[in-house]
């Protein structure tokens, strides 16, 4: 790699820190302020904004980051110009969908129609702030992401401060916060982006939609699979066992999960770089590059595991308080996960970068089988802890049978470069 793309991975991982460190003490400070119950219908609230975050980056932006630089320079401006208009429409429909959801839910009189109320806009207004990050990465321009997200986290914490110190902050009022910021930092160059000129061709648009739900529509099915199985848990929890084990579960998940925002990031600078690496180098290297890149990754994430086992009942007294100090083995169960789950990260960069991402779908497909019966009797009869549990055992299971799948997939993939 040279030293540009070394001081451009460092500018990634420099905006991981602060996009994972905002949302970190985002929830740090909802949880040590509000009410566990309040706390629990935030971490749902969230996790419906994560869930249509996960479409969009499936529909727009991993297209984006593979078909990008195999455009021309004089087709790159039409294509780009389609892309910002998919976002929005998807922007759009996912803030409906969670729209409806609340209002049929207020029509029920459930207790979470309010928060899927108020996701609804903050989830416009978030995909849309992701939308210009990934821009700026897919453009290799990192250093625009990190200012986006630099002013994000300056804007969204100290909003928040305030009402802290005016003590009326509450987990909703905390999502309406994550979308004010996100609309500020992102509405001047979304415009700009968005702005009607002559890149616009409706020729280019059709094919770009086509080109986009084709590559998108196994890694949707994989999303699906993946939320039923390993991300559903806080809405099984607050049905079943009721909202203060879904803050049990959110905030141990939160540090469990610390390490994975930057496993994500990754993807803005190491997915392009797979995909080269494959059309230059060859099948054989760049398959050697991905198992290397995992004993990397599976190293670090074996360090964090050593430490949360160490002092995970210290780092949640301190983060979250005493109330939540109990949660120590549910910490310990979902860090375990966390790390086995990102031990296989590589690997689906790598049917990515093959453009057969039919792959994923066949790796998360034990999710359903394992994760529904295991993880819904946990959830019923052990809170949040058998939560834990079903995720653990759920996150074992695929990583397996998705390392299987990369491996015995080699030959196959060596023959399509070398058909001969």
């Amino acid at each position: 790699m040279t030293r540009s793309g070394w001081i451009k991975a460092f500018i990634v991982l420099c905006d991981q820190v602060f996009r994972s460190g905002t949302m970190l003490a985002t929830g740090i400070i909802v949880a040590r302020t509000c009410t566990v119950s309040d706390h629990g219908l935030f971490v749902v609230g969230y996790a419906a904004i994560l869930l249509a975050g996960s479409f969009q980056e499936t529909i727009i932006a991993t297209p984006l980051y593979v078909f990008l630089h195999g455009k021309s320079e004089q087709q790159r401006p039409a294509y780009q110009c389609s892309v910002i208009l998919m976002q929005t429409m998807i922007a759009l429909l996912a803030a409906v969908a969670i729209g409806i959801i609340g209002l049929l839910g207020h029509i029920r009189q459930s207790q979470t129609a309010s928060i899927f109320l108020l996701a609804a806009p903050t989830t416009f207004a978030v995909i849309s702030r992701d939308y210009i990050r990934q821009h700026a990465f897919a453009s290799l321009h990192p250093g625009q992401a990190l200012v986006v997200d630099v002013m994000f986290a300056f804007l969204q914490l100290g909003l928040l401060t305030i009402l802290v110190c005016l003590k009326a902050l509450t987990g909703s009022r905390a999502l309406l916060i994550m979308g004010l910021a996100a609309l500020a930092v992102c509405i001047i160059p979304y415009l700009i982006l968005l702005r009607p000129d002559r890149s616009f061709d409706g020729n280019v648009f059709k094919t770009t939609v086509r080109d986009h739900f084709a590559f998108g529509q196994w890694r949707i099915l994989a999303y699906i699979v993946i939320w039923i199985g390993l991300q559903s848990y806080p809405f099984y929890l607050v049905r079943l066992a009721g909202r203060e084990e879904a803050s049990y579960y959110g905030a141990s998940l939160r540090i469990a999960l610390v390490f994975s925002p930057i496993m994500a990031g990754l993807i803005n600078f190491v997915l392009p770089w797979l995909s080269q690496r494959n059309s230059t180098h060859g099948t054989s290297a760049y398959r050697r590059t991905v198992i290397r890149l995992s004993f990397v990754v599976l190293s670090l994430l074996s360090l964090v595991v050593l430490t949360v086992w160490l002092f995970g009942a210290i780092l949640l007294e301190w983060l979250y308080g005493a109330r939540y100090a109990h949660t120590n083995t549910v910490l310990r169960l979902l860090v375990i996960a966390a790390a086995v789950h990102n031990s296989a990260f590589c690997v689906g960069l790598g049917f990515l970068a093959e453009r057969r991402p039919w792959l994923e779908v066949q790796g998360y497909s034990l999710a359903l089988v394992v994760s529904l019966p295991i993880g819904l009797y946990g959830c019923i009869h052990y809170g949040a802890q058998g939560a834990a549990w079903g995720y653990l055992v759920c996150t074992v299971t695929v990583t397996v049978f998705r390392w299987w799948i990369f491996l015995r997939q080699a030959p196959a993939a060596e023959a399509m470069v070398n058909p001969s």
